[in-house]
């Protein structure tokens, strides 16, 4: 099987198990990235609080990479980060739609 049946009972925790498979690939290279992609998403949602604008503009750059490496796209990047959003709109440019931002701010589905 080349793609998932959108709808299908077993789509999302197939989705699941093929997105962590995908990242522990990584594991050896980028243990922190691997560790956002493995614990901090929610079916397709990615959610992380960083300490530092430094390390998010280190990590969300690659949590995209990896995703794009299994085929996976990720989108509607949310950012109180001016230098974060710019990074992403630069790699929106040459990978397809990666950031935009909402006019109100929604994890998991609440505001």
């Amino acid at each position: 099987m080349e793609r998932m049946i959108f709808g299908a009972t077993c789509s999302p925790t197939i989705a699941q198990c093929v997105k962590n498979v995908n990242a522990k690939k990584f594991a050896a290279v980028s243990p922190r990235v691997v560790h956002a992609i493995t614990e901090g998403h929610y079916v397709d949602d990615y959610v992380d609080c960083f300490q530092t604008e430094k390390e998010a503009l280190i990590v969300v750059p690659e949590v995209i990479r990896i995703h794009r490496t299994g085929g996976f796209v990720l989108r509607n990047i949310i950012s109180n980060s001016e230098k974060l959003k710019t990074a992403c709109g630069s790699s929106a440019s040459t990978a397809g739609d990666v950031c935009i931002e909402k006019e109100a701010d929604r994890i998991l589905g609440m505001h």
